[in-house]
C-alpha cells in the first residue's frame, strides 16, 4: 500500500516517487557527513567522524541499513562517491534519500554551516516519524568564548539551540559533557518541537583511562594556545583528538544512545 505524497510542487518529483515506492523496507541509520564533505579540516572532531563512519559502514548495528548522507542545499543525498573515496568501496546507493518512519538520522559532525538550511527539513522529517540524533563533542565554545575565533561562540550557541529544538536524542562524548549540557539546557529557555531531547553519553576511547585523559588534553591544548596568544581550532587535538579506536566508540554510541533499541 502506497503512502500519500504530501510534498510541495516545488520539490523534486523524484523524491515523491522515492517515498511512494521505497526500494527497501529495512530501518535506515543515515549518517550525516555534510561538513566533512564540504571541508575536511582534519580537526580532532573530523578524524573521529571518519573513524566512526568507517566503523558503522563496515559493521553496522544489527537490523539497520547504514548509509552516509549529505545535504546538497535542498535535500539529503546518499554520499556514495565520498564513501568510495574514503573506504575504497561504494556504499551501493546514490541519489535522494528515501526517508521512512522509523529511520534514524545521526549527525556525527559539527554541522554549524548547514544547520540553518536543514532545520526546516528536519522538522518535516520529525513529523514523518524519523528519529533525529546528534553527537555533541564539547561545550567549550559556550563556556570559554575567548578560546575561539571571534563569533564562534555565538554561532555554536545558535547551532546548539537549533539542534536541541528538533532532536530526539543527543549523544555526548563523555558523562561530564552530558552533565554540562543538561545544566545549560535547564537555564537556556529553549523551545522544542515536541519534547525535550534525551541526553546520553558514550566514551570515545577504548577504556576509562583514555576518557580521563580527554578533558586534560582538551583544556591543556586550549590553555597552551591562549598563553601563546592564539585561538584553538575546532576541538583539534582535544576531546576528539584523544579517541583511541572506532569500534568501541560505535558499540557504546549505539548502545548508550539507543540506536539498537529502535527496532
Amino acid at each position: 500500500m502506497t503512502r500519500p505524497c504530501l510534498i510541495p510542487c516545488s520539490m523534486s518529483w523524484r523524491l515523491c516517487l522515492a517515498r511512494q515506492f521505497p526500494a527497501s523496507s529495512a530501518n535506515q541509520l543515515l549518517l550525516d557527513v555534510t561538513e566533512l564533505m564540504r571541508s575536511d579540516g582534519k580537526s580532532g572532531i573530523q578524524r573521529v567522524v571518519k573513524s566512526l563512519l568507517l566503523a558503522f559502514m563496515s559493521d553496522p548495528p544489527a537490523g539497520l541499513d547504514v548509509s552516509a548522507i549529505y545535504f546538497d542545499g535542498q535535500q539529503f543525498r546518499h554520499a556514495q562517491e565520498f564513501v568510495q573515496g574514503l573506504a575504497g568501496a561504494p556504499d551501493g546507493r546514490s541519489g535522494l534519500v528515501d526517508w521512512r518512519p522509523g529511520d534514524i538520522y545521526l549527525s556525527l559532525d559539527l554541522n554549524i554551516r548547514s544547520m540553518p538550511e536543514t532545520e526546516p527539513l528536519m522538522r518535516d522529517l520529525a513529523r514523518q516519524g524519523v528519529r533525529l540524533c546528534f553527537v555533541v563533542f564539547d561545550l567549550l565554545p559556550l563556556f570559554r568564548p575567548d578560546w575561539w575565533p571571534t563569533g564562534m561562540s555565538a554561532r555554536f550557541e545558535v547551532w546548539l539551540r537549533r539542534l536541541l529544538g528538533v532532536a530526539d536524542t543527543v549523544c555526548c562524548i563523555s558523562q561530564s559533557v552530558a552533565t554540562e549540557l543538561e545544566a545549560w539546557m535547564n537555564g537556556a529557555a529553549l523551545s522544542f518541537q515536541y519534547r525535550r531531547p534525551a541526553v546520553h553519553w558514550f566514551h570515545l576511547g577504548a577504556d576509562s583511562g583514555a576518557q580521563c585523559a580527554l578533558d586534560r588534553v582538551a583544556r591543556g591544548v586550549c590553555d597552551s594556545h591562549c598563553r601563546d596568544g592564539g585561538k584553538t581550532d575546532l576541538f583539534d587535538g582535544g576531546h576528539a583528538g584523544a579517541a583511541q579506536g572506532p569500534r568501541p566508540s560505535v558499540n557504546r554510541l549505539s548502545r548508550r544512545c539507543g540506536l539498537t533499541d529502535t527496532l
